[in-house]
């Protein structure tokens, strides 16, 4: 399996995403796995190099950042040069340079997503990023959040949560030989007292302006070092001095990945006082926790940073910004040792069972599998006059089954396979589908345990490439919809084919009541609560014999069940056919009264879980509000209706 890792940078050059980048390249290579790194330079020069003797990285020459974004054309060009030598590309986002990249060159291979973190700060390019980050979204095969709380709270996974799955970020920091003596040095610099340690870019998003203030109440038994170098450090420094805490606090610089170790070990505390999303994850934190070390740090509203510090098992969370409430969690665990004993095994036990690389590498690697064995479901060509089988199913419809019998009758396809299937009706139903008996494939008349297990009576017995459904009070716009719906299905070459539906009142046929124009579909519809209208919906027969039918446990939603399952779980290839296919009469069972709604509603979420795919936030409200618009109030096409 060979595989490429598509990231902004790589070390020599040290950074959340890096560090996981790297464990992940060195866990995969160690397993065996034939694995590249392409990136950008620091520099303006391309260079190939072995990496320890192991694998291969490229590192794109590049002139410069712009936005925190490498201006690299020469990744560009390697990129297109070398993106089909791969099974798997696994792209480290945000980074739009990389996200361009897949955007203009599109590889055979399977594309996994890593989701390190939103972009926060630059809210007005993201609005042209968007839909290049959007794009590498969709043709993803798998996204990876780095936690459960990430992905569902972040705003620009809303819509490809059903693709993505948490993998909590490992990492490892090596004890080398010089630790111990580094920790006496430390501790002798400190003279001893207890060394509150902060660790990360000095940037405006870690929060260690509010480290400082918290200082100036600390008692004297406590000193705060900082490390890391970045834009902030001037403000940070002049802090210190307006404070006059200049033998309290300390920033110590940027520090060498093999010095870490030494930090962790010797500091009593550590702090991740961060304050905006931008912060997603916190590898610190884990890298703290290895060495027991308990945490600190904060509830950041769409970050999984309070998820990765478990609030009184491996730390305490306190509210972002605020400096009394840092200083108090400080002061409760610096003077109960029972806490801080219990917090330090709490921790060390949290890293041990969830943060270990190769937890991390091992997770990634079942799903480089299930990728690659997960082939996107293929289907036989459709010829040129394929059987269409068309299903009825009914009980008592003496009063509609003779309208939707003549529908279907009155078809110019030539090739029609028609099935109905009775639950056993009492109403003289039977004696009107007998009267047209010789013109129908299949008639079974017995009770069954309702509409859904009906048709899966008539997908079992049908034997045409693509089967639809009209129901017993339904018909046909004209005698030329199973004509046309064909014809989609060849220029398509597609898995399932809907159009748009008018409803009719009972008595009048031909009086239109609603209209639903479902409009082409896209992956993110169905998590604003949109969905084909189901009795235009007409699939290949292999369709149903490889997903399955539908689901009888359902007795409203088994329909929004089976499009859930189809559509947005397995991909199938979907085309709209922009006209009206079939009139409905209203009065369906979900919408019959208040009671039947509810329970329909209700149902529908059980829908979302039972394909395993989390809804969104709103999903469920707007489905049921979507059928105001269907109204002629509501609704401009109306004047193309009749």
């Amino acid at each position: 399996m060979k595989i490429l890792q598509l990231s902004k940078f790589y070390p020599p050059f040290w950074g959340g995403i890096e560090s996981v980048t790297f464990e992940l390249t060195e866990g995969l290579h160690a397993k065996g796995f034939d694995c590249t790194v392409l990136c950008s330079n620091t520099e303006n020069l391309t260079v190939e190099e072995i990496y320890n003797n192991k694998y291969k990285v490229i590192r794109a020459a590049s002139y410069g950042r712009l936005f925190s974004t490498s201006i690299s054309p020469e990744l560009l060009r390697i990129f297109k040069k070398i993106a089909n030598d791969f099974d798997i590309i696994h792209v480290h986002f945000p980074d739009p340079l990389t996200a361009l990249a897949l955007t203009i060159t599109k590889t055979n291979a399977k594309i996994i997503v890593h989701w390190h973190s939103d972009i926060i700060k630059q809210t007005f390019l993201l609005r042209f990023y968007l839909p290049i980050q959007n794009d590498v979204l969709k043709r993803a095969n798998l996204i990876i959040g780095t936690s459960p709380k990430y992905i569902n709270e972040s705003p620009q996974l809303q819509f490809f949560t059903y693709k993505a799955i948490p993998i909590p970020l490992g990492s490892a920091v090596q004890i080398g030989e010089n630790t111990p003596q580094r920790v006496s040095e430390i501790k002798a610099r400190f003279k001893g007292k207890k060394i509150l340690f902060g660790l990360g870019r000095l940037v405006y998003y870690k929060g260690f302006a509010d480290l400082i203030k918290a200082a100036v109440k600390l008692p004297d038994e406590y000193v705060v070092a900082i490390g890391g170098a970045g834009p902030e450090q001037k403000k940070l420094l002049t802090l210190i001095n307006q404070l006059k805490l200049e033998s309290k606090v300390f920033l110590v610089g940027l520090i060498p990945q093999e010095e870490l170790p030494a930090w962790f070990e010797a500091c009593y505390i550590f702090c991740f006082p961060s304050t905006h999303a931008s912060e997603a994850f916190g590898v610190s934190q884990i890298e703290a926790m290895s060495f027991g070390r308990p945490v600190i740090a904060t509830h950041i509203p769409r970050s999984g940073v309070s998820w990765v510090n478990e609030h009184e098992i491996s730390g305490l969370n306190v509210e972002p910004s605020n400096v009394e409430e840092l200083l108090g969690a400080i002061l409760t665990i610096g003077s109960d040792s029972m806490l801080y004993n219990k917090l330090s095994k709490g921790a060390k036990a949290r890293y041990e069972a969830l943060f270990r690389p190769e937890q991390m590498v091992a997770s990634v690697i079942r799903q480089y599998h299930e990728v690659l064995s997960l082939q996107k479901l293929h289907t036989q060509y459709i010829p040129t006059q394929p059987k269409v089988s068309i299903i009825t199913v009914l009980l008592d419809s003496k009063k509609f089954i003779k309208d939707a019998i003549e529908s279907v009758l009155s078809q110019d396809y030539p090739n029609i396979e028609y099935i109905i299937i009775d639950g056993g009706s009492v109403d003289g139903s039977v004696e009107i589908i007998e009267s047209f008996r010789n013109q129908i494939a299949v008639f079974i008349s017995e009770k069954d345990k309702g509409v859904y297990d009906a048709i899966n009576k008539g997908i079992a017995s049908a034997t045409g490439d693509i089967i639809g459904i009209l129901h017993s009070d339904d018909f046909f716009v004209g005698s030329n919809t199973v004509s046309d719906i064909v014809k989609c299905f060849i220029a398509n070459q597609t898995d399932a084919v809907f159009g748009d539906l008018q409803y009719v009142g009972n008595s009048k046929k031909n009086e239109v009541v609603r209209i639903w124009k479902a409009g082409a579909y896209k992956p993110d519809l169905f998590y604003k609560g949109w969905m084909p209208p189901h009795p235009t919906f007409y699939v290949k027969r292999e369709v149903y014999e490889k997903l399955g039918a539908f689901n009888t446990q359902l007795k409203f939603a088994a329909d929004y069940e089976l499009m859930l399952r189809f559509i947005l779980k397995h991909q199938i290839t979907l085309s709209y056919l922009p006209q009206f296919l079939v009139k409905m009469r209203v009065g369906g069972a979900s919408n019959r009264n208040l009671s039947n709604r509810v329970k329909a509603n209700m149902e529908d979420r059980k829908a979302w879980k039972m394909v395993g795919i989390k809804p969104g936030f709103l999903t469920l409200v707007l489905k049921p509000l979507k059928k105001i618009f269907q109204y002629r109030f509501f609704n401009q096409s109306w004047k193309n209706t009749q």
